[in-house]
């Protein structure tokens, strides 16, 4: 039977509890989990879209043309729906509801079925927050927002970091690698650069194709058949990369060498003439 630590208020370890057979050896139901996670990706869309009814369009109070002789179909309005600039006949309203409504026993087994095979640790905050906790599962801890160095701490001690968002560099991943964290991560955006795939000599992390529950879960298991091949001094040697010493001697390099070929040019232009 599995287990898991028992802190204190001060954050102690002060002995474990045994977890359940019946939630941590159940098979996860990957068609609940979709319907959950599309649930709460449409719970975040607000109504900030608004279009105007023939009511609300400036002008149109005026007839455009006269009512007969002219050949034209008649016109009140050119506010109305028929014209262009004219009002909508249904218009979108800021007030939509985007929510999907699924009951409590659904979402938490949906919940449940992504977190069971390992303990995971969620650092930040936000309005959820205490829905979250009423639904996961012990084996998955809602720390808050941490200081920094407790981040740190907590990057260290981690089996993987698992990154699912598209950044342009990506800075936290990189960070995670610098602690010595493999990296579980979609393949787009700065991920791509920063992640040395399965394929390549002493391997730094994985990466997965598609942003959904199925894809993240493929890439989870990936990772737990064979862990030990993400060695963590591997992941800090390829965060090394990124330092700031070596970002400014490649930036003072690329600038020079830019500049060098803009001046030759340059003259060469000048001689021409």
């Amino acid at each position: 039977m599995p287990s898991t630590p028992l802190y204190d208020r001060a954050g102690a370890a002060v002995g474990s509890v045994e977890l359940g057979d019946e939630l941590f050896a159940a098979p996860v139901n990957v068609a609940l989990l979709h319907q959950v996670v599309t649930a709460q990706l449409a719970a975040r869309r607000t109504g900030t879209h608004a279009t105007l009814t023939r009511g609300g369009v400036r002008g149109g109070g005026k007839k455009p043309y006269r009512q007969k002789g002219t050949g034209r179909a008649r016109s009140g309005m050119t506010s109305s729906p028929l014209w262009r600039g004219g009002g909508r006949i249904f218009p979108n309203r800021p007030d939509e509801s985007f929510v999907q409504k699924l009951n409590r026993k659904m979402y938490r087994a949906g919940v449940a079925s992504l977190l069971v095979q390992a303990r995971r640790g969620v650092i930040g905050g936000g309005p959820e927050m205490p829905r979250l906790r009423a639904a996961l599962p012990p084996n998955v801890e809602l720390r808050g927002r941490l200081s920094t160095p407790e981040v740190r701490e907590h990057m260290q001690r981690a089996r993987a970091f698992l990154f699912a968002g598209i950044e342009d560099f990506g800075i936290v991943m990189a960070e995670a690698q610098a602690c010595g964290a493999p990296l579980i991560a979609f393949g787009a955006g700065g991920a791509t650069e920063i992640v040395r795939a399965e394929n390549a000599p002493r391997p730094t992390g994985l990466l997965f194709a598609q942003q959904t529950p199925e894809a993240v879960l493929e890439a989870v298991r990936r990772f737990e058949s064979d862990p030990a091949r993400f060695e963590p001094d591997a992941c800090r040697e390829s965060a090394r990369r990124f330092d700031r010493v070596r970002f400014r001697s490649r930036f003072e390099e690329i600038v020079r060498t830019r500049w060098e070929h803009f001046s030759a040019e340059l003259a060469t232009d000048s001689a021409s003439r």
